[in-house]
């Protein structure tokens, strides 16, 4: 099982609540003699609770106290009518039903206050979510990643075992600040066309979650055989062009990192196991180079055994599919079968997409590797 708990996000990725929070807004707009906002609108003030969004929605120059008694109003006509309109996205019960059967723990994370949350978890999500959390003193707003943390606490999983889902930026800060693995759902709020940029992990459909949660994408991971390096050569090509980009002083536009031959040498070297992930049909879409190393017991050090990444790539192609997922998963769990103490890489200061993406996996810097140009 590729995760032991999954963390979703509410409004915008389990549940569609915007026509109930349009429809309050508006009573409360409307009784104090303000502009309705339209649906559009209201999809962009929400997701930093409900304060902010009513201070969103106000005409512009409202003062504080009738900001306040804009927002007691919308409080009270949303905590009545929050389930006239409000529906999950399809499939949602069904997967959130499936992943309690395959022993996967469930929780909500939201800005809505939490006894909101609760009613509508219980009524609307068929009572599968196993904890909730939400605004209303504990913790602070998301993106703190304060009450996110806790629902790992409560059920004393380790942040590697963890996904987080959501369909916002403030989502993708919450995971961020957590230091969890994110995944984020184009049906949301916020839409596809927003987050594809942040260089994060997007599903379009409830089914391509579920094969993201339970590990079901359909790629494998295998050892590099040669007939993988014509494949491997034109994904190398691919990382070289990062790294030009990054730092064309260092990097080659034309260059090439291995041979064919070398590619053979490296293959045969047990010391240095060469990663392939494929695609159903057998095609080669990600590699992931690494290196058994050994750091010596000194007087000041402990010995350690450590797998060194010294490369993983996704064919451009593939991204967002889950296969960075795969690969990397595969590689841990093959340096902890194998008695590593660490699994280490190096990526360029550039590569912020790298930086995020291995953040997301559970990795911390350990160091920092600074260099002064003296030569143009």
């Amino acid at each position: 099982m590729r995760y032991e708990l999954v963390i979703f996000d509410l409004d915008g990725t389990t549940l569609n609540t915007i026509d109930d929070l349009t429809d309050a807004l508006n009573i409360a707009l409307r009784t104090f003699g303000m502009p309705e906002r339209t649906k559009t609108e209201v999809l962009s003030f929400v997701g930093n609770g409900i304060r902010k969004m009513v201070e969103r929605a106000v005409a512009a120059g409202t003062d504080e106290e009738t900001a306040d008694s804009v927002c007691a109003l919308f409080r009270e006509n949303y905590g009545t009518h929050c389930m006239d309109k409000t529906v999950p996205y399809a499939g949602i019960p069904e997967l959130l039903r499936e992943l309690k059967e395959n022993g996967v723990r469930t929780a909500i994370s939201s800005n809505k206050d939490e006894r909101l949350v609760e009613r509508m978890c219980d009524k609307l999500l068929n009572g599968c979510v196993d904890t909730v959390v939400g605004s209303g003193g504990r913790y602070p707003r998301k993106p703190d990643p304060a009450g996110t943390l806790s629902i790992l606490e409560k059920w004393n999983v380790p942040k590697d075992r963890v996904l987080y889902v959501g369909d916002s930026a403030v989502d993708v800060k919450t995971a961020e600040n957590a230091g969890l693995q994110g995944v984020f759902v184009s049906w949301g709020f916020v839409g596809k066309e927003k987050l594809i940029p942040l260089g994060i992990p997007v599903v379009d459909t409830v089914n391509d979650l579920r094969s993201y949660i339970l590990g079901e994408c359909g790629y494998t991971v295998r050892r590099a055989e040669n007939k993988d390096i014509p494949a491997i050569l034109a994904l190398l090509a691919q990382v070289l062009a990062v790294h030009h980009r990054a730092r064309p002083d260092l990097f080659k536009a034309d260059g090439a990192k291995y041979t064919t031959a070398q590619l053979e040498e490296l293959i045969r070297d047990g010391n240095r196991p060469v990663f392939v992930c494929c695609r159903p049909d057998g095609t080669v879409c990600g590699h992931c180079f690494t290196e058994w190393m050994q750091e010596n017991e000194t007087d000041a050090k402990y010995a350690r055994r450590q797998l060194y990444i010294d490369d993983l790539c996704v064919d451009a192609r593939e991204r967002r599919k889950g296969v960075g997922e795969t690969l990397y998963g595969f590689v841990r769990n093959y340096a902890i079968k194998e008695g590593a103490d660490d699994l280490t890489l190096h990526v360029w200061e550039g590569n912020t997409s790298a930086i995020g993406f291995y953040g997301r996996m559970g990795m911390r810097v350990r160091y920092y590797c600074m260099d002064e140009k003296l030569k143009n």
